[in-house]
Formats: structure tokens, C-alpha cells, sequence
């Protein structure tokens, strides 16, 4: 996701907001994938190693400061509001606000697998004497009894 949103599509979308035809589908593209903080990183990067060409082509765009919205500060608002948002998803977490997902994902019908009982399973012979050995060992023996590698 990362390498399509990031890599490919911050590469596309600067692109489209080069050509005359495709610059409003590029615009709305560019704040539709800012979702993505790495996108967000990736256009910085891109528009300022092409600053040149985009100021050239799109004049409507040129600015006194790169650090406008619709330019690379756009990117570091949406990044700063993603640091905002998962600190405080993170926090959520930590406190235990999201445990009721445990208990609906528990109620979901492909969870309600029934148990097997012991004698519905298909175990080694060897299994079965190791757990009969084990059974019948007194307790001073289980503590004294070193694993064996």
C-alpha cells in the first residue's frame, strides 16, 4: 500500500497536476491520498525536486512560501493531524477503551467453532503412553524430572 500510494501514486499524481487537462483531477487526487501519511512525505519530496516545473506550469500555484496549503504545507498539516489522531487512538488502546471488540468479535458465527473432545482427536501412540506415564508419576517425581533435549 505504502509503495502504490507513496512511491507510484505521489509520482502520478504531481504528473497530472502538471498537464493542463488532468490538473483538477490531480488537485482533488493529491488531498484524497494525504490519508496516507507516507504519500504525504513522498509529495513533499517529489514537489520539491520539481518545484520548478510545477511553478512553470501551473502559475496559478505560485506562492510567496512553499509552506502553503495548497503546496507542501498542506502536507505537513494533514501529517501533523495524523500524529494527533493515532497518539490519541494509542492512548484509547492503552486505557482500554476499544475492549468491547473483544466481546463482539467473540459473538461473530465463524468463532463459534465447538471443541473436540479427547477422544474425537487422532493422537500418536506415543503421545497417548507419554501422557499415561506422566498420569501415573507422583508429584516429587514431576519436580525432580529434568527436560530432557
Amino acid at each position: 500500500m505504502h509503495f502504490v500510494f507513496a512511491g507510484i501514486g505521489s509520482i502520478i499524481v504531481f504528473i497530472l497536476r502538471i498537464i493542463e487537462s488532468t490538473q483538477k483531477v490531480g488537485d482533488i487526487l493529491s488531498w484524497v491520498f494525504k490519508i496516507i501519511p507516507s504519500y504525504c512525505l513522498t509529495e513533499s519530496i517529489i514537489y520539491d525536486s520539481g518545484k520548478l516545473a510545477f511553478t512553470v506550469t501551473r502559475p496559478d500555484l505560485k506562492r510567496d512560501s512553499d509552506w502553503h496549503v495548497d503546496l507542501q504545507g498542506g502536507n505537513v498539516l494533514v501529517l501533523c493531524i495524523h500524529f494527533a489522531f493515532w497518539n490519541l487512538i494509542l492512548i484509547a488502546i492503552e486505557l482500554g477503551a476499544f475492549k468491547w471488540t473483544k466481546s463482539f468479535y467473540g459473538m461473530l458465527d465463524k468463532n463459534q467453532i465447538p471443541r473436540k473432545e479427547i477422544e474425537e482427536l487422532n493422537l500418536d501412540e506415543d503421545v497417548l503412553e507419554e501422557e499415561q506415564r506422566l498420569a501415573n508419576m507422583s508429584e516429587k517425581d514431576k519436580k525432580n524430572m529434568k527436560i530432557r533435549v
